[in-house]
């Protein structure tokens, strides 16, 4: 096999470490997530909230990626 190839399978196997982590350490940040959103009564299921909670939510979710 050449280097390209080799190149090619070794970024593969990065990549699919990388996924693996990531989905691993999903179900500790959601956790963390609804901690937050539950603990501060933030509701940002109500649509009559104001606009600086509902912008503190949608901080709060972008924290999650």
């Amino acid at each position: 096999m050449n280097s390209k190839g080799q190149m090619l399978i070794f970024t593969f196997m990065i990549m699919m470490t990388i996924i693996v982590l990531i989905m691993g350490s999903a179900p500790a940040g959601q956790a963390v997530l609804n901690q937050t959103m539950h603990v501060t009564n933030m509701d940002c299921d109500n649509s009559s909230i104001s606009s600086f909670d509902k912008t503190a939510c949608v901080a709060v979710d972008m924290g999650m990626f």
